[in-house]
This record gives structure tokens, sequence and C-alpha cells, in this order.
């Protein structure tokens, strides 16, 4: 893989990490906004603040509810707020909790790569220090002049001579 290449896949799959991390967090958000109540209660509380006894206010309750009434009361029909909307509709809710799994599976992927990637070039920047290291620049051993001259002389023919030279060596 060449170096241009490695660059792009680089650039290319941190784009789309960012462009997959960005859907998936908006999305992710968005299905999980917290709803408030739809409709406020029904039940009206007294405005009124009593400080009477409760000895008196049961003697005054009973006065008031025994006693016969001259004229009928208009009701007061209860205020009525229109509904509510909610902050997202069921069917958006669905298209959010969908798009969050497609932009989570392809964040996912893509940081997959991207490791696999960077694993790939550590692997390789390591093999290489480490072949340095085991080897010198021009990738020569060190070399003993006593084995290179036994060396020779095997070459030449010289075959006890050499085994010779071979035992002074070692």
């Amino acid at each position: 893989m060449t170096q241009r290449i490695k660059i792009g896949a680089y650039a290319v799959l941190l784009c789309l990490g960012i462009w997959f991390g960005y859907g998936f967090f908006k999305n992710l958000t968005a299905a999980t906004i917290q709803e408030g109540p739809a409709v406020e209660p029904t039940n009206q509380i007294s405005q009124v603040d009593t400080n009477q006894d409760p000895a008196t206010s049961e003697a005054v309750t009973n006065q008031a509810t025994n006693a016969v009434a001259n004229t009928n009361v208009a009701a007061v029909p209860p205020k009525q707020n229109p509904p509510r909307q909610a902050s997202a509709p069921a069917q958006t809710r669905g298209k959010n909790t969908s798009a969050v799994m497609s932009y989570g599976a392809g964040l996912f992927i893509i940081i997959l790569c991207l490791g696999l990637l960077v694993a790939h070039d550590f692997s390789w920047f390591a093999a290489q220090r480490f072949e340095k290291f085991i080897f010198d620049e021009d990738l020569e051993g060190v070399k003993d002049p006593e084995y290179e001259e036994a060396e020779k002389v095997w070459a030449n023919g010289d075959f006890l001579q050499a085994i010779q030279l071979m035992r002074d060596y070692l």
C-alpha cells in the first residue's frame, strides 16, 4: 500500500467518522427527547386561602350544605387549554431511532476500519524499527578475518589445512 493511498484512506475514514458521529448524536438526542404531559390536570385547586378553625368549619360547612339555595348558580365551565402537541410524534421518533441505528452501525464500521489501518501501520513501524535494531544499516554482519581465511583455504581445495584453521578459530 503506497503512502498516498494510506493518507487518502485516513482522510476518507476520518471524514466519514465525523459525518457518522454527527448524525448518530443528532438523531440520538432527537429520539430520546422526554415528552411533557400532553394535557393539564382537570382538577381545580382552590385559590382562596382560608385560615378557619377546623371545629367551626364543620358547622359552617354543614349549614352551607343543608341550606336551601334560592337561585341556581350558573356553573362556570372549566378553563380549557388547547392540548399541546408532543415534541416528537411517534412516527418521527421511529425515524430517529432508525437513523440512530444506521448511523451507529456506520460509525462502528468506520472505527473498526480505522483501528485496523492504525494497527497495520503501527505493526509495520515496529517491525521496521526492530529490523533496524537487529541488523546494521547496510545489512552486513560482522566478519571475522580468521574465519574468512579458513573459507578461502577450503575454496582452494586444501581441506585438511582448512579444518586445522577452523579448529584454531574455535
